[in-house]
């Protein structure tokens, strides 16, 4: 067992080796987003408002365009991104403008009941497939045609991350509160799984 936290790892070394957390944050393409500018750290530039600024954790998720297509998350001060993964694909809501996850929501079989968002089985199953992700018109099931009852909605949510050779882990949630440590959690899942991190890390411990 390494004698240091994967955090720390990640906050001292790993964000400027170009590792990502966990698949909801794109270190990499955060970074060029930014146009040269180096905030200390990344993440913390995102959870302090990047999302604000219509910057993408990931390339599949858009700020700019989930706001004015919600405006009610935006007057509440959600983060978009939090809103869709927990509450908004439950709602009908889209995450991107680019990117149809209808025909994946079908190959799979994940619907509005489903425990975990089309977006986050993507980006634990099958990141960087982006042809999985190509709309078939009329013929894909769209996670619209399960709309929740609005006394749902107000129920508590939770998300089942689903990872790979890893069981379902839960994440409560009160619609309107997101703690921040809960939210660091989240986009800090787990140290993605790769032969590089596995040496630096250890395997199994992240």
């Amino acid at each position: 067992m390494p004698s240091f936290i994967p955090l720390v790892h990640y906050l001292r070394f790993g964000e400027k080796e170009g590792r990502p957390p966990s698949p909801f944050f794109d270190v990499v393409g955060y970074r060029l987003q930014l146009g040269g500018e180096e905030p200390p750290s990344l993440l913390k530039h995102y959870l302090d408002g990047g999302w604000n600024k219509g910057l993408k954790p990931v390339k599949y998720f858009e700020p700019a365009y989930y706001l004015p297509m919600n405006p009610d998350v935006g007057k509440a001060g959600l983060d978009p991104y939090f809103h869709y993964l927990f509450t908004g694909y439950k709602e009908s809501r889209r995450p991107s403008q680019q990117f149809s996850f209808d025909a994946y929501s079908k190959r799979y079989g994940l619907t509005a009941q489903s425990p975990t968002s089309p977006l986050a089985h993507f980006l634990y199953n099958n990141s960087g497939n982006d042809a999985l992700l190509a709309a078939t018109g009329a013929s894909a099931v769209s996670v619209i045609a399960n709309r929740p009852s609005d006394s749902d909605r107000h129920a508590t949510r939770s998300i089942a991350l689903q990872g790979p050779d890893t069981k379902n882990r839960r994440i409560d949630r009160i619609p309107g509160l997101q703690p921040k440590a809960q939210v660091i959690g989240v986009l800090f899942a787990a140290v993605s799984p790769d032969s590089e991190n596995d040496e630096m890390v250890g395997k199994g411990v992240h």
